[in-house]
């Protein structure tokens, strides 16, 4: 009487821990896709990231070009050099927004 109940609770045991395996390794499964989500979402914010501060090294070096050294003011005849895909915000040159 007692090895009957005995083995029915070792075999819904069984069944228990085998399920909290399988939803673990889902679980894994799951974790590893989101992961791999992040990862390439890091890589594509790092590249942005990259090209923004290199197009702002450009803005900029272009703003020094327009820049009278001697007043710190905009040389007007310069900036008018600069093609018209450019705009002038204060004594930067930066592309406008879709420009390139």
């Amino acid at each position: 009487m007692w090895e009957g109940r005995i083995v029915g609770h070792d075999n819904e045991l069984k069944q228990s821990l085998v399920e909290i395996r399988d939803n673990q390794r889902f679980s894994l499964r799951r974790q590893e896709e989101h992961l791999e989500v992040a990862l390439q979402q890091i890589e594509r914010v790092s590249a942005q990231v990259a090209e923004s501060i290199e197009l702002q090294k450009v803005a900029n070096e272009r703003a020094k070009s327009v820049v009278n050294r001697d007043t710190g003011r905009i040389d007007q005849r310069r900036a008018d050099c600069l093609s018209d895909r450019h705009v002038l915000v204060g004594a930067t040159a930066v592309d406008p927004v879709g420009a390139k």
